[in-house]
């Protein structure tokens, strides 16, 4: 199990002392060499910095509430996410687009 820094949880949950950034309950946290995962209820978000920033990765995603995600250990660009109503999503290059796995 790795810890994600305070810096992470604090940017992804919005407490900070920032009121421009919004905040984002977060479901689900992945942590992987250097990249951050959130699935969140709008969708997942990928921070490369430690959660100074954060983008959307939602291409393909026909449900964009969130609830787990999942890295596959033998390769990090492979990801799962499991989403509230729409079902099991693959992504094979990092998020970039995801693809429904099979159907409900």
């Amino acid at each position: 199990l790795i810890t994600p820094p305070a810096q992470v949880t604090k940017a992804v949950t919005g407490r900070n002392n920032n009121p421009q950034q919004q905040a984002y309950v977060v479901e689900d946290l992945v942590v992987t060499d250097s990249i951050v995962y959130a699935a969140t209820g709008i969708g997942v978000l990928k921070s490369a910095d430690g959660g100074l920033t954060w983008t959307s990765l939602n291409n393909g995603l026909t449900g964009k509430s969130i609830r787990s995600i999942a890295v596959d250990p033998a390769n990090h660009s492979v990801l799962y996410v499991g989403t509230f109503g729409a079902g099991v999503f693959k992504s094979t290059n990092a998020g970039e687009k995801w693809e429904p796995v099979g159907s409900l």
